[in-house]
C-alpha cells in the first residue's frame, strides 16, 4: 500500500522539477555569475551543431550583464566570480560603479 502511495509522489515531484525551464546556475550547460555567495545570474546555453554547450555565446551574456545588474545596487567596487557550466573554479572580474 505505502508502495502504491509512494510513486504517484514521485511522479508528481519529477513532474514538477521538468516543468521549470529556469536553469541552475553552476550545472552543465550555463554560465553563472556569483556575487556575495549567492547567483547574480544565470544564462543556458545552446548547442552547437555538434551537441556541445555553446559556452561562448553564454558567457558573453552573462559577462555583459553582471555589471549591470550590480551598478544597480549603488556606486562601488564589485568582485564577483564567472562559473562555467559545472566546473569547480571561477573567473573573477571586478566591477567598478559610478
Amino acid at each position: 500500500m505505502k508502495t502504491l502511495l509512494l510513486i504517484p509522489a514521485l511522479l508528481l515531484i519529477a513532474g514538477a522539477a521538468q516543468a521549470s525551464d529556469e536553469p541552475v546556475g553552476g550545472t552543465d550547460g550555463t554560465a553563472t555569475s556569483w556575487y556575495d555567495g549567492e547567483v547574480l545570474t544565470v544564462e543556458a546555453c545552446d548547442k552547437n551543431a555538434n551537441g556541445t554547450w555553446d559556452y561562448e555565446g553564454c558567457v558573453r551574456v552573462v559577462v555583459n550583464r553582471s555589471p549591470q545588474l550590480l551598478c544597480k545596487r549603488g556606486g562601488g567596487v564589485y568582485k564577483w566570480a564567472l562559473q562555467v557550466g559545472s566546473e569547480e573554479s571561477v573567473l573573477w572580474y571586478k566591477t567598478t560603479c559610478k
